[in-house]
Order: C-alpha cells, then structure tokens, then sequence
C-alpha cells in the first residue's frame, strides 16, 4: 500500500509540475472568479448650471488721443515727442503729426496712446529749423 501512496503522490507531483510549466490556458480550468468587491456606486454627473454672466469686456483703449492746445498763433508747427518737456534735441524721441492752429487759437493732434502716462512730452516748435519752442505738453 505504501507503493501506491507513493506512486500517487509522484503522479499529483507530476501534474503540479506540468500544470506550472504550461502556458496559460492549456490545460487548466477555468480560473474561478475573484471574490467580486461591492459594486461601485456610480459617481452623480455634476448637475449642469447656468455659466454666470459675464459683463461686456472693457472696451478696447483707442489707439490714439488728442491732444489740444489753445491760445496759440494761427499757422501750423512740428511736433516733437520729448522725454522731458524740454526743447533740447537730447531728449528726443518722435516726430508727430504737424500742429494746425486755426483763427480762434486752437489746435490738436492725434498722438498714440502708448505714449501717454510715461511722463513724456509734446514739444510743439515755431519753425522747422526747431529753434524756438512754442509750446509744451506733458502727457
């Protein structure tokens, strides 16, 4: 008896080896399911809401504004944008657009409005040679 307890456990031996040295599914049973975990409660779709309102977006800046003058001599002058309100040809950054003064004194120019809020200055001159300042503008 002893025999056949022996030759039995050499032949269950002999088909957990072969069992292990298989490729997956050739065979083998069915593997049983897994203890299956409690099935998950489904996740609530967020309830759609209303977008909030949004105000208009705030107008774009003007790509320009005037600038005015008054009380001037009628005739029209070059205009200079400075970086200090002062005549001299070392503080100098732009020509604008020429000043026109019409009969009652006053004048303007359209002048970009990246330049304004920068301390700088519009220099308005009495010629075209730039050697007397008529009058000046900080912005």
């Amino acid at each position: 008896m002893k025999a056949i307890g022996c030759a039995l456990s050499a032949s269950v031996l002999l088909l957990v080896v072969q069992a292990c040295a298989a490729p997956p599914g050739v065979g083998a049973a069915a593997p049983s399911p897994a203890v299956s975990s409690p099935a998950a409660e489904p996740v609530p779709a967020p309830s759609p809401t209303a977008s909030p309102v949004k105000a208009g977006a705030p107008p774009a800046a003007p790509a320009t504004l005037p600038v005015a003058f008054f009380g001037q001599p009628a005739g029209t002058y070059p205009v200079h944008l400075h970086s200090a309100c002062n005549g001299t040809q070392k503080f100098h950054l732009t020509v604008l657009q020429g000043l026109s003064v019409g009969g009652d004194g006053s004048g303007s120019i359209e002048v970009p409005s990246s330049y304004f809020g920068r301390g700088l200055c519009v220099i308005v001159y009495t010629n075209t040679a730039l050697s007397r300042v008529l009058t000046t503008r900080e912005i």
